[in-house]
């Protein structure tokens, strides 16, 4: 479990260009490393939960301000679990 941000995301590290409304999640600096495309979380799927919701998304890049835990998705992800005014919510993974 940890923190559920959201971004705007673009190219990003594992190679591909993504928009707003693409289901993705950044995972942390810790748990991606120093090696970015062809990283092994390049492309697995995750869950993220909250209050009895859940949403699938693909990670194809690396939140550097994320502690361990947490990650960083879209505004059309994040909606799916909170409101933008929430901004920060405590989810599981």
């Amino acid at each position: 479990s940890g923190d559920l941000t959201y971004y705007t995301p673009g190219l990003g590290a594992c190679g591909e260009t993504n928009s707003d409304s693409d289901s993705i999640v950044a995972l942390s600096s810790d748990l991606m490393g120093t090696v970015s495309n062809g990283n092994q979380y390049c492309g697995k799927k995750v869950t993220l939960s909250r209050g009895g919701k859940s949403v699938q998304a693909t990670v194809v890049d690396k939140c550097p301000g994320c502690s361990k835990y947490s990650v960083d998705t879209t505004t059309s992800v994040f909606q799916q679990l909170a409101t933008l005014d929430e901004g920060r919510v405590q989810i599981t993974w």
